[in-house]
C-alpha cells in the first residue's frame, strides 16, 4: 500500500525534531513508505497554528493509499515497530489519550492526533476538521486535536489504535510513580519535579538493575511521544537504541 509518513517541523530547528525525523525516515524506509517533512506553511498566511499543517498534508502530496501523520516530538522506536496495521478504510486511527470525561456526545473518548493514521478514503476528515476550525469543547480546546475528534465522532468514523502508537510517556510516569490524575498540574515546582525524577529514572536504566515495568512499557512501545517532557528527547534516543 502506497503509504506516506507526514511531519511537520515548521519553526527553529531543535534535537528534538531532528531525532524524530531521523527516526521517522529510518522507520519509513524499513517498511517502504515514503517521508514528508514539512518545513514551511502549506497555506500562505493561514494565521493557524502549525498544528494545522497537519490535516494540510494530503493535500500537498495527493495519491497515496495511506498516511501517516505524526507530531514533531514523537521518537518512534523504529527496532521493535512493525509496520502500519490494517484499519477500516473510511476511518481515522487515532490512540486513546488518558483525559478524564465524560465529554459530549457523540464523543465517547479523545483520541490524541500526536499520531493519526488516514486512509484515503478518509482524508476528507482531515479536510472537515480543518473547515470547523478552532473548537473549545474539546481537549485540550485547541488546535487540530478538537475539530478532528469532533469530525471523525460526528460521523462514526473513528479506530482505536492500541497504546503502544502513540505513548505518550510523561502521563504515564506521572500515575506510574505519583498516581496523579491526567492532563497535567499547574503546579510548576511539581512538574519540575516530575521531569527531573523521570530524567534520573531514564538514566540509571542504563544500570545493571532488575528490569522495571515502567521502562519495559517504554521499550516496547511502537512511538514514544514527548509532550511535557521535550527536554528529554536526547535520554529517550538513547534508551530506545
Amino acid at each position: 500500500m502506497k503509504t506516506l509518513l507526514g511531519m511537520v517541523t515548521i519553526g527553529r530547528d531543535t534535537t528534538m525534531r531532528s531525532l524524530a525525523a531521523d527516526r521517522a525516515q529510518i522507520y519509513a524506509r524499513k517498511y517502504g513508505y515514503e517521508f514528508m517533512r514539512v518545513n514551511t506553511p502549506i497555506i500562505a498566511d493561514s494565521q493557524r497554528t502549525p498544528h494545522w499543517e497537519k490535516t494540510l498534508i494530503p493535500q500537498a502530496a495527493p495519491g497515496y493509499e495511506r498516511y501517516l501523520i505524526i507530531d514533531d516530538d514523537v521518537l518512534i522506536n523504529h527496532r521493535v515497530a512493525p509496520a502500519l496495521p490494517e484499519i477500516p478504510a473510511n476511518t481515522i486511527g487515532l490512540v486513546r489519550e488518558a483525559l478524564p470525561g465524560p465529554f459530549t456526545t457523540p464523543v465517547q473518548w479523545v483520541g490524541n492526533t500526536g499520531f493519526m493514521l488516514v486512509q484515503r478514503e478518509a482524508v476528507d476528515l482531515l479536510t472537515k476538521a480543518y473547515s470547523l476550525g478552532e473548537y473549545a469543547a474539546i481537549p485540550p480546546g485547541f488546535g487540530d486535536q478538537p475539530a478532528i475528534n469532533a469530525v471523525a465522532w460526528k460521523e462514526s468514523r473513528i479506530t482505536q489504535m492500541d497504546w503502544n502508537w502513540n505513548y505518550i510517556i510523561m502521563a504515564d510516569w506521572l500515575i506510574h510513580t505519583y498516581h496523579l490524575p491526567y492532563p497535567w498540574t499547574e503546579n510548576r515546582i511539581l512538574a519540575r519535579i516530575a521531569k527531573a525524577t523521570l530524567s534520573l529514572q531514564l538514566l540509571t536504566s542504563f544500570l545493571p538493575s532488575p528490569p522495571d515495568g515502567f521502562l519495559s512499557k517504554l521499550r516496547s512501545s511502537y512511538m514514544v511521544h514527548l509532550t511535557w517532557y521535550r527536554m528529554g528527547a536526547r535520554l529517550i534516543d538513547k534508551v530506545l537504541g
